[in-house]
């Protein structure tokens, strides 16, 4: 229970990534974020005005926003659609929003 709260602390801070903060903690990555959510731990600040201007940013090039759309759809339609289903970080989520003058969360920072 400590490793896992030194984890949360420190994903939170942002002195760690999320990968990371799972490896000390003990768990796989979805097992900390579903953790996380369990305990509604925050693990990413954000306010209102970088999301909306992460949101107006474009994709990256080689993002293939129609397939992803199509397996989501396939996925939905099954009823099996989760989070973990989709490799589009190489933690296998989603990358949380960046801002210049906060490091994209999950990038080597330095940290532990």
């Amino acid at each position: 229970m400590l490793r896992l709260a030194a984890a949360f602390h420190l994903c939170g801070r942002g002195q760690i990534s999320t990968g990371k903060a799972a490896r000390l903690a003990g768990l796989s990555y979805a097992e900390f974020l579903e953790e996380a959510v369990r305990q509604k731990v925050d693990l990413y600040h954000y306010d209102l005005d970088e999301i909306k201007e992460e949101i107006t940013r474009p994709l990256p090039s080689g993002v293939n926003l129609d397939a992803i759309k199509q397996s989501i759809a396939r996925a939905q339609s099954a009823g099996s659609l989760r989070v973990t289903d989709y490799r589009l970080g190489e933690d296998r989520f989603p990358r949380p929003l960046a801002s210049p003058e906060r490091p994209r969360i999950g990038a080597d920072n330095g940290g532990a």
